[in-house]
């Protein structure tokens, strides 16, 4: 049995990630799927049709994982995150320009930060604190395309993490989930938050508006 699998969208097949049944214990990360942008973590273009341990995170335990469309991350143990796959937009938060990290790199910015949970988006990416604290980087949007989903006030790119500024102080996140180019959160209080491109109506608010920083729905 085979727990924490995470599913992501894509022109080809499906990525797959799994934390192995003995996840409490030893946290062996296993993943399986198309390995486009060497979003598997195997440094290769090799897919794979059944899960199988990444073996850059043989000695990590892994306790939580999450897939993007391009690329993945992860949560170890000790609160390191590790992503690999697409960079192009920033979405791995190395503070790189390159276009894809092959294995999985460790993002130093978020080193002591005590990350919980992360989402990754189609080309962002977002992590939740034990605090309720909320980062996000990669693809802001830009004036032609729209927003982002990174909810800081504006359409820059990130190539490293950022607090968002709406959460960690009066309101705490409890999860966090982002979209194509949109995310939500919810808060501690229940409370629903979106933010990014607001076309077809996906933020909630009744218009197809687009918003840079979260705003509550309802």
């Amino acid at each position: 049995m085979l727990r924490g699998a995470a599913k992501a969208s894509g022109a080809k097949a499906a990525v797959r990630c799994f934390s192995s049944a003995a996840g409490a214990a030893s946290g062996v990360l296993h993943i399986c799927g198309t390995a486009e942008y060497n979003k598997l973590g195997f440094g290769d273009s090799q897919d794979r049709e059944a899960p199988v341990p990444i073996p850059a995170l043989e000695a990590t335990p892994i306790v939580h994982v999450a897939c993007g469309k391009y690329h993945s991350a992860a949560v170890a143990a000790d609160g390191s995150v590790y992503a690999w796959g697409l960079e192009a937009s920033g979405q791995l938060g190395l503070g790189s320009r390159r276009t894809k990290a092959h294995t999985p790199a460790l993002v130093e910015a978020l080193s002591g930060a005590g990350v919980t949970q992360l989402s990754c988006g189609s080309y962002h990416t977002l992590a939740r604190t034990a605090e309720g604290e909320v980062y996000s980087w990669g693809f802001g949007g830009s004036f032609f395309s729209g927003a982002g989903g990174l909810g800081h006030g504006d359409r820059q790119q990130l190539e490293t993490p950022k607090v968002v500024s709406a959460f960690g102080g009066d309101v705490r996140a409890a999860y966090v989930s982002g979209g194509g180019y949109h995310s939500l959160a919810v808060d501690r209080e229940g409370g629903v938050w979106s933010w990014g491109r607001g076309e077809w109506g996906r933020l909630g608010f009744g218009d197809a508006s687009d918003r840079l920083p979260p705003e509550r729905v309802g």
